[in-house]
């Protein structure tokens, strides 16, 4: 759980649901994140806090804190989609640029080239290609990729 963000969407919320809860719920915070388990009113026992089953049945504190914890989580899995989409544009358009040569494309580096160049040969082993022909291939790609295509020469 982030202790940043979703302690403040709790908070907001016992303010409006549950204001007597507000003295009990920076303790009742750190307790939970300490323990996610404890937002779990199905629990057994004596909790540390003192708060045995009847008692968390009626503290809305950590129930809220558990949800506040999904929702900041749900949203940000929502807020990442548009992001990795814009961002894997912007890498076929560099992907781009670099095959075509283009005058402004960034270079891959040295440890990118490499990296690439061990996915290829392992993908065309994988796929059953001979070794000559998965490092003719590998060679091919990595070229296009350097900006200088080898597999024309």
């Amino acid at each position: 759980m982030d202790v940043h963000i979703s302690p403040e969407l709790s908070r907001a919320v016992i303010r409006d649901l549950a204001p007597d809860e507000l003295k009990l719920f920076d303790v009742m915070t750190r307790a939970y994140v300490a323990d996610p388990r404890r937002g779990d009113i199905r629990g057994s026992g004596d909790e540390p806090l003192g708060f045995g089953v009847a008692e968390a049945a009626t503290l809305m504190t950590p129930v809220v804190l558990a949800i506040s914890e999904r929702v900041v989580i749900a949203l940000a899995g929502e807020l990442v989609k548009p992001l990795a989409r814009s961002a894997a544009e912007r890498i076929l358009v560099w992907v781009g640029k670099l095959v075509r040569r283009e005058p402004d494309a960034e270079p891959l580096t040295s440890e990118q080239l490499a990296s690439i160049e061990a996915m290829v040969r392992k993908v065309a082993h994988g796929k059953g290609l001979s070794k000559l022909r998965a490092d003719a291939l590998t060679a091919a790609v990595v070229a296009c990729l350097k900006g200088n295509n080898a597999a024309a020469s």
